[in-house]
């Protein structure tokens, strides 16, 4: 099953929404941390922006958390399919 980019993106933004506000930082702050925009901050935070890994990095960093905690896909897109067991 393919990824659909723009459930990832969202995904990621709300990852990212929910660490900033368990830091109790506001958007500013962590575009501060890591020189970037509020606005830029904001599109990431709501999915209308295809984060690079560079930038996902930096905010990753300036919320004290790695890319690996943002990043993770569901464990359910990440399965191959399994052939059905067979009956003995």
């Amino acid at each position: 099953m393919a990824i659909n980019k723009e459930e990832e993106r969202l995904r990621i933004g709300r990852e990212l929404a929910a660490r900033r506000k368990e830091k109790q930082m506001n958007q500013t702050q962590v575009a501060e941390r890591c020189g970037l925009q509020q606005a830029h901050i904001a599109r990431i935070e709501t999915g209308r922006f295809s984060v690079g890994l560079d930038t996902l990095a930096a905010v990753a960093d300036a919320l004290d958390c790695t890319v690996e905690i943002i990043g993770k896909a569901d464990n359910r897109r990440r399965r191959t399919k399994r052939s059905p067991d067979k009956e003995e």
